[in-house]
């Protein structure tokens, strides 16, 4: 079960990062990664929030200026 999670996890078309109720991400594919210009979805695991949107905002992906209404609303909903 756990294989077949992976696999499905790592070959969507789409960036998947879950959070965990502090906001850390526990759970990323590669996509995710590979959007962040990152080597692997591990690299993701244990980040924070802003952590996230600030490398967003260093990829060109994320205005600065939305970073602060995002992270609000993330974290709401993590409540």
């Amino acid at each position: 079960l756990v294989q077949r999670f992976n696999r499905a996890l790592n070959t969507m078309s789409h960036g998947l990062v879950m959070l965990g109720p502090d906001g850390r991400v526990v759970v990323a594919n590669a996509e995710a990664a590979h959007l962040m210009s990152l080597k692997s979805p591990d690299a993701l695991l244990g980040r924070s929030i802003h952590g996230l949107l600030m490398r967003g905002v260093a990829g060109g992906m994320l205005a600065p200026k939305d970073c602060r209404y995002i992270e609000a609303q993330l974290t709401r909903a993590l409540r």
